[in-house]
């Protein structure tokens, strides 16, 4: 019975425990809510927001004019025997946004009033996979706030990368109280919204010569080594060739190689 009872008391205490953890996380999100609905930077200055672990990163723009790029274009060329070669679209990549930041001032904080070492602790834990994340855990996503291009987009810190110049950075008794960084944030895609495509097969043309057999041109032109291997590029090749009889090829025909 006293077993029974004990074994109670620990259940509830549990329970009670948990019941403060998930008051404490209601409450702490709620802060952070609040204080991110206050995060209005001026002009000039910027805040990166990653709201899965609740940071932030208020600093001044170094540069005037935010550039981007990346995410236009995306088209191969697929070369076609005696013809000019096709054009297939295979996908845009990612957008880049680098921005070049200012953390802290010279030598007080900066005017967003975040101090320069904790804005270069949130930075750094903003770029990597969080500490106590479980594995397969992707590092937080970030939105941007301030006169920057696509604010409204979903981004990610693909580099980042400290100013080794003296002028950048400034120390007042003992700690920095100002620097650089060159931030490169990429826009973030969900994978279910990526169509899969297969990859665009590349040929080249051929003419045979005197004394080939496909086995021959698997193994020359091809570079296939072992039986199996020469097997089944010979066999690739007739495939691509639409070749009934891949033992009667004439000298002078031009044929479809796959291309390394």
């Amino acid at each position: 019975m006293g077993a029974r009872m004990s074994a109670r008391r620990i259940t509830a205490a549990e329970a009670q425990a948990r019941e403060l953890r998930i008051a404490r996380r209601i409450a702490a999100q709620a802060s952070f809510e609040q204080l991110k609905a206050s995060l209005n930077p001026p002009t000039g200055e910027v805040v990166l927001i990653a709201d899965a672990t609740r940071r932030f990163v208020h600093a001044q723009l170094d540069d005037g004019y935010m550039h981007r790029d990346g995410g236009y274009g995306g088209w191969s060329e697929v070369e076609r025997p005696g013809r000019v070669s096709a054009t297939v679209f295979t996908g845009t990549g990612p957008q880049r946004l680098p921005l070049r930041l200012v953390l802290g001032g010279r030598p007080d904080p900066c005017r967003s009033g975040m101090p320069c070492a904790e804005a270069i602790r949130a930075l750094e834990a903003i770029a990597r996979q969080p500490q106590d994340a479980r594995r397969g855990d992707r590092p937080p996503l970030l939105t941007v706030r301030g006169n920057v291009p696509h604010a409204g987009a979903t981004w990610f810190v693909d580099e980042l990368t400290w100013s080794t110049e003296p002028e950048d950075t400034f120390v007042h008794r003992g700690a920095v109280t100002r620097t650089a960084v060159a931030v490169t944030l990429k826009r973030f895609a969900e994978l279910d919204l990526v169509v899969a495509r297969r990859p665009v097969e590349r040929f080249r043309p051929y003419r045979v010569r005197s004394g080939d057999t496909l086995d021959r041109i698997a193994h020359e032109q091809c570079h296939a080594r072992g039986a199996r291997a020469i097997h089944r590029a010979a066999r690739r090749i007739k495939q691509l060739n639409d070749l009934r009889d891949g033992r009667r090829i004439r000298p002078g025909t031009l044929l479809r190689i796959p291309a390394a």
